[in-house]
């Protein structure tokens, strides 16, 4: 007579009932109704909260054959199969729209690159309005054309910055990045507009603007630097 050797019995092995059963017991508790398990992609996916107010719809799919398993020779159950293919596709589907919905996720800070176009954007505004502004009487220092000359030269270099800046706008600011990026362009432009003009401040911005068109966007970049500890006190630079 054979004995076997005394131990704990072993778990009873669950029938293919049992295992359809405890996967729908599964996803009642996770919010998914038993109906979800039986769905088709398009139909599993308005069945679902948070894909109701989705923009787009799906369209049915084409239920691929069942796979055999890589544990031993017997297949997923079919029914187990196509409701985990639903659950994941759903899943996939609504969080892909949730996350280009919401757009870029924000830093609460200016990358140093975004940190050193804003600087350049505040040289740029200083120079235009000081051109403006000393241009003609009292001063009279003829600065307009020289401003002139230096935004048909690297006018596409100053978007360029402008346009890094109001990405990280965007970024920041995604519900209202326009009128946040005005509101701190008026109050950057409001403040060169209105600074107290005398002829060593005319002198200077016209020095400027020469010297600006003798070494060029180098050298400007070099003289904009002066603006980092104002940008950095605005705007929190990324660390």
């Amino acid at each position: 007579m054979i004995r076997i050797a005394a131990g704990k019995p072993r778990a009873r092995q669950p029938a293919e009932g049992d295992a359809i059963a405890s996967l729908r017991r599964d996803n009642a508790a996770l919010g998914f109704p038993a109906a979800t398990l039986r769905a088709t992609i398009s139909k599993a996916w308005a069945t679902l909260s948070v894909a109701r107010d989705a923009p787009h719809r799906v369209a049915p799919a084409a239920w691929p054959k069942p796979l055999k398993s890589l544990c031993g020779s017997h297949p997923i159950p079919k029914q187990a199969l196509r409701a985990a293919i639903a659950l994941l596709t759903v899943l996939s589907l609504a969080a892909s729209s949730v996350e280009a919905a919401g757009g870029p996720k924000p830093k609460i800070c200016f990358t140093p690159a975004e940190e050193n176009a804003e600087q350049l954007v505040r040289g740029g505004l200083r120079l235009r309005e000081g051109a403006n502004a000393c241009d003609g009487r009292p001063y009279e220092m003829h600065t307009q054309p020289l401003w002139d000359q230096v935004d048909q030269k690297f006018g596409p270099k100053f978007k360029q910055q402008t346009d890094i800046r109001r990405g990280a706008f965007v970024r920041e600011f995604s519900k209202d990045a326009e009128n946040n990026e005005r509101a701190w362009d008026g109050r950057t432009v409001l403040y060169f507009r209105n600074y107290p003009l005398s002829q060593v401040y005319c002198v200077q911005i016209k020095k400027n603007l020469e010297d600006f068109l003798k070494s060029g966007w180098g050298g400007f970049v070099k003289t904009a630097r002066l603006y980092r500890i104002p940008v950095e006190d605005d705007y929190k630079p990324c660390s």
